[in-house]
């Protein structure tokens, strides 16, 4: 029976549409460009809804069911006697005949005309969501870490072979100058080691007491002489690994600028660079805002994490969180408590920073950290007992020593292969296969 007082109004890919109770389509206002109409949506400009409510003004008293959630607040706006959401059967009914709306709307020359329509929308807002997407700083930040430690690994590679290869005609420096910096600084401005003089090694910012010993070790060194072909080959290694400190410097500066843009609680508990690695190993700040604290706990350590399922090992105690530097130097038996601690805290961090970020719930939630971590080392400030250490083992504290073991009828549990309920278990044991090899 149809229903005079129920009418829908269902947004659609390219226009608006108003049904009656039999979903006969009694309006359709077509969008001019349905991807700006949908981006313009998004903005909460509803310009092109208007018409369409406007003209709804006549079934006011009546009964509207709608697909859009600003739609229902706009007829709410308007004092509309009843507004609903629309059910998932009606809905689903919608999307099945949309091609036959399209078609009674007389907006379109033929049924050809509505699906090429349709498929240059679902092109065109593909590729917009992922340019969204793509423009996401968190992925940027996660690029900038990556880029940051293969910039390390290759700068290490480096500054290695430079070190050998020069240390060939100075080979008392490697000794002198650990900074990797400071060594290719030496080799690129000064090549031979007759060339070093005490006005230079002034400039990049060497001890006193250094500078003496480089300038009279240089005069007596035991190391042979090099070609000025060899020279210049050391010298570009060495311009090389300049260039490459130069540019984590800068990689440095904008993750922590980033940092402080998109995730400021999460690099206020953890550093830029730990939330940073966080995240890129996440996935993205979302992601990340969705994990529980025992995962964000153990990230990092997957390795390990899949040992202790397959060998019955202790399981990992953190993971990234290990380069917090509370966590770094603490004593060891106090870092598990202080990961866990720092999880439970970066998970809440990482919700604020994607739902909403409150300074006064920022500062307590750092307030609250200190205070925990503060009570760790007050509490455990003296290492575990052997005694202690096997009581808080998980599989000594139930078991004993044996670490396989079943459980019985009675609800107790024996080690396998022991005790008279395994007269089944040594029959099978020796029971032999029924295989053709076996059968002459």
């Amino acid at each position: 029976m149809k229903d005079e007082n129920l009418h829908y109004i269902i947004s659609l890919e390219l226009g608006i549409a108003i049904l009656d109770s039999d979903k006969n389509i009694i309006k359709f206002n077509r969008f001019n460009d349905p991807i700006e109409s949908n981006e313009r949506f998004k903005g909460k400009d509803y310009e092109e809804i208007i018409e369409s409510i406007e003209f709804l003004e006549k079934y006011r008293n009546g009964k509207i069911i709608t697909n859009m959630t600003e739609i229902i607040n706009l007829l709410k706006d308007r004092e509309f006697d009843s507004v609903q959401k629309i059910s998932p059967p009606v809905e689903k009914f919608i999307q099945i005949n949309k091609l036959d709306i399209y078609i009674q709307s007389n907006s379109f020359e033929n049924e050809r005309e509505i699906i090429k329509k349709l498929r240059d929308f679902s092109l065109k807002l593909s590729s917009l969501r992922i340019q969204e997407a793509s423009e996401q700083m968190d992925l940027h930040i996660s690029q900038s870490i990556n880029a940051l430690d293969e910039i390390d690994k290759i700068s290490n590679t480096l500054g290695t072979r430079m070190r050998e290869w020069y240390g060939l005609h100075f080979p008392e420096l490697d000794n002198l100058l650990q900074n990797a910096n400071t060594y290719s600084l030496l080799v690129s401005n000064c090549g031979k080691r007759d060339n070093i003089t005490k006005e230079f090694l002034e400039t990049i910012d060497i001890p006193e007491n250094k500078i003496e010993i480089i300038t009279e070790v240089s005069k007596r060194s035991r190391g042979g002489k090099i070609t000025e072909q060899n020279l210049l080959i050391v010298q570009n290694i060495a311009q090389q690994v300049i260039s490459l400190n130069r540019i984590r410097k800068n990689l440095e500066d904008h993750i922590d600028t980033s940092m402080e843009d998109v995730a400021p609680n999460v690099k206020g508990l953890l550093t830029a660079s730990v939330g940073a690695r966080l995240i890129s190993k996440a996935g993205s700040l979302r992601r990340l805002a969705s994990l529980s604290a025992s995962t964000i706990q153990i990230l990092g350590a997957e390795k390990a994490l899949f040992r202790t399922l397959k060998t019955g090992s202790d399981p990992p105690k953190h993971g990234i969180l290990f380069q917090h530097p509370v966590i770094h130097s603490a004593p060891k038996w106090q870092r598990g408590k202080m990961a866990r601690a720092i999880a439970a805290k970066t998970a809440i961090a990482a919700r604020l920073d994607v739902y909403g970020q409150n300074p006064e719930v920022n500062q307590a939630l750092s307030n609250k950290l200190d205070d925990r971590l503060t009570e760790i080392k007050e509490k455990y400030k003296e290492p575990p007992t052997i005694e202690q250490r096997k009581a808080s083992s998980r599989n000594e504290k139930r078991f004993g020593s044996n670490r396989n073991f079943r459980g019985n009828s009675d609800g107790n549990w024996k080690g396998k292969g022991k005790g008279k309920d395994n007269d089944k278990y040594k029959k099978n044991k020796f029971k032999k296969r029924h295989h053709k090899s076996n059968k002459k």
